[in-house]
């Protein structure tokens, strides 16, 4: 038996999104398409390492530049893949 509120969605509510630590290297900022482009480490049980585009907000987008270390939360939304509390310097 489950107990109400013990991470199991109820009726007309959906889980939060899974969210996952990740640390890379920015190798390219798009502006255009408000996203960053980021090889990053292997995410254990979710990813291998490799290079992909993470949307970011705007605050995010202009903090950094290419070559930065970055740390965040990587997190699957319905429009992609996004980086949620990004750090710049966290190498």
């Amino acid at each position: 038996m489950t107990a109400v509120g013990a991470g199991v969605p109820g009726p007309g509510e959906t889980a939060a999104p899974a969210r996952h630590p990740l640390k890379g290297v920015i190798v390219g900022v798009m502006t255009d398409e408000s996203a960053l482009l980021i090889k990053h480490e292997e995410i254990p049980g979710v990813m291998k390492a490799m290079t992909m585009l993470l949307k970011v907000d705007e605050a995010a987008l202009k903090s950094v530049k290419k070559g930065d270390a970055v740390t965040g939360m990587l997190v699957r939304k319905a429009d992609g893949w996004w980086l949620e509390e990004v750090k710049a310097g966290g190498g």
